[in-house]
C-alpha cells in the first residue's frame, strides 16, 4: 500500500482558506485545482508499505501521535512548490509553536520508520497542496501573500492510503488513532 500520515483539515478551515484564495488577483496558469475534501497536511510520506507491516504501523502510530503540541498553523501566502521544480500550488503554513511541531513530527517519523523503511525523510514543511501542474509540466515560480489565517486544534491525524488515478490521487483513511489534544 502507498501510505502517508496526514492531518485532515476540518471543512470550516478549508472554506476559510478557499475564500482567501479567491481574493488573489493573478495566479499561475497550467494548474489543476484539488478538491477541498482532499486537502491535508502531510506529516510523513511512507511510500510503499508491505501488508504484513500495517498492524505494527497502526500500533506505532498510536504511540507516536499520542499528544501533539498545543497550537496550530498560520497561513500567510500561496506559492508554487518546491522551489527548484515547482509542480504544486500550495498554501504555505507556519506551525505554531514551530520547534514543538518539528520535534513532534521527527519523533513520530523515528518511531514508525521500523514499519515503513521507505519513508521520505526530507525536512517537514507545513503546507496544503491546493493545485497540481498539468501533466508533464512545471509551474512558474510564483508567490502571493494572503490575509493571515490561523487554524487551531483539534485536527485528525490519520494513516492514509494514496490511490493513484487519472485525476491525481484519491485518498482513503486506513486508520485514525486516538489523539489527546
Amino acid at each position: 500500500m502507498r501510505l502517508f500520515i496526514g492531518i485532515k483539515v476540518p471543512v470550516n478551515n478549508c472554506e476559510q482558506l478557499q475564500r482567501a484564495w479567491t481574493k488573489i488577483q493573478t495566479t499561475p496558469s497550467d494548474f489543476r485545482p484539488i478538491e477541498t475534501e482532499k486537502w491535508h497536511f502531510t506529516l510523513a510520506f511512507l511510500g510503499q508499505v508491505e501488508e504484513e507491516n500495517i498492524e505494527i504501523l497502526k500500533h506505532l502510530l498510536t504511540l507516536a501521535v499520542d499528544s501533539p503540541p498545543q497550537g496550530g498553523f498560520i497561513f500567510k501566502d500561496f506559492e508554487t512548490f518546491p522551489r527548484k521544480h515547482p509542480r504544486y500550488l500550495v498554501a504555505r503554513a507556519a506551525a505554531e509553536p514551530a520547534k514543538e511541531w518539528e520535534s513532534y513530527v521527527d519523533r513520530m517519523r523515528d518511531m514508525i520508520s521500523v514499519a515503513a523503511p521507505a519513508m521520505d525523510r526530507k525536512p517537514w514543511i507545513p503546507h496544503l497542496t491546493i493545485g497540481r501542474a498539468k501533466k508533464r509540466r512545471l509551474l512558474p515560480r510564483w508567490n502571493a501573500p494572503c490575509e493571515e489565517i490561523k487554524w487551531q486544534q483539534p485536527f485528525k491525524i490519520c494513516l492514509i492510503e494514496s490511490l493513484p488515478s487519472q485525476d491525481g490521487a484519491n485518498y482513503k483513511v486506513v486508520y485514525e488513532p486516538p489523539v489527546k489534544f
